[in-house]
């Protein structure tokens, strides 16, 4: 969509929508700023008014009459985009996937400048970011670039995270606010952030509906904390949401498998044996679970067990040498 014609003194341009948005470089409390054609431009947030900038920054108004840069467009216009544009970037590689992540952002901004209020907006624009941080980290592996890009990382996860807190204090009854708020805690390594994330991810839990991919996530944020905090109480929270996940999906043999997990770190290798095997029943012919039920085995010193594990796994094709090794040295 065309914004008008803009004009200051004897300078005459026109720019698109898509030329705003795809030379927006930062933002503030007041303003969306970007740069076309060699031009630096403005949107105020207050009027939504275009603005061009001037001599020594000074902003001067655009000669645009009475029309603002969302006539004959509706917030709703800008969030569909903008959902498609993340849709269309979740089905690719995360690295193809980077300029739809930026697209989105566009969309979302346009949204909040006619409402900054409006939750879908702030949630969508979160999101973008969220996955544009993922998808910035993975751009440059070259160790040289690595540290600038975990340093933006940082920053876009801070900005998908003041969004989400804006979505969530106007609506907090959206449990898939709360699960993008645990995933974009989860991603920091204090403890205050992962309990965060804990904490987000049972409000989730709460208010949405269950599905095998909502409780995989979250089982997998437990387990991970009851495997780095080691304390009683966090291997039971662990244990008690796999056997919830276990009642409402019982042929997910994953669920099995992160008890099975939790116990064996714990040095409950009876336990361990019990749950992976109970996994096997489902997965007769995973490599993953007779690997696991081999390592439990040599941990408990049970090696005749262990054995009879190993050869099952190499009958599936999985290597053992390592420990077909071990249990050789051992006499068995």
């Amino acid at each position: 969509m065309i914004f008008g014609l803009l004009s200051v003194g004897l300078l005459y341009s026109q720019i698109t929508i898509a030329e705003f948005n795809a030379g927006i470089n930062r933002e503030d409390d007041n303003y969306i700023y970007s740069r076309v054609n060699g031009q630096n431009y403005v949107v105020d947030k207050a009027t939504r008014r275009i603005y061009q900038t001037w001599v020594n920054s000074v902003l001067q108004p655009v000669n645009v009459g009475t029309e603002s840069i969302t006539q004959g467009q509706n917030i709703n216009f800008y969030i569909t985009r903008g959902e498609a544009a993340l849709t269309r970037g979740n089905s690719l590689s995360i690295r193809d996937a980077f300029h739809y992540f930026n697209d989105a952002i566009n969309y979302f901004n346009m949204a909040l400048i006619i409402d900054q209020n409006n939750a879908d907006a702030n949630y969508g624009r979160a999101e973008a970011y969220y996955n544009k941080a993922r998808s910035v980290y993975t751009q440059t592996p070259i160790d040289v670039y690595k540290t600038a890009n975990i340093n933006l990382s940082v920053e876009l996860f801070n900005m998908a995270l003041n969004d989400i807190n804006n979505a969530i204090r106007i609506n907090s009854r959206n449990g898939n606010y709360y699960l993008l708020r645990a995933r974009i805690y989860a991603r920091r390594n204090d403890q205050n952030a992962i309990q965060n994330a804990i904490n987000d991810y049972s409000e989730a839990i709460r208010l949405l509906p269950p599905t095998e991919s909502l409780y995989t996530e979250v089982c997998n944020a437990y387990r991970n904390r009851a495997l780095s905090s080691r304390s009683r109480e966090d291997i039971e929270l662990a244990i008690n949401l796999h056997r919830r996940a276990i009642e409402l999906f019982p042929r997910n043999a994953a669920y099995y498998r992160g008890i099975a997990t939790v116990c064996n770190d714990h040095s409950q290798f009876d336990n361990a044996i019990i749950w992976i095997n109970r996994a096997i029943e489902i997965e007769p012919n995973s490599a993953l679970n007779y690997l696991n039920l081999v390592m439990y085995n040599m941990n408990k010193n049970d090696y005749r067990q262990a054995r009879i594990a190993v050869n099952r796994a190499m009958q599936l094709g999985l290597n053992m040498d390592n420990y077909d090794n071990q249990l050789r040295q051992l006499g068995y």
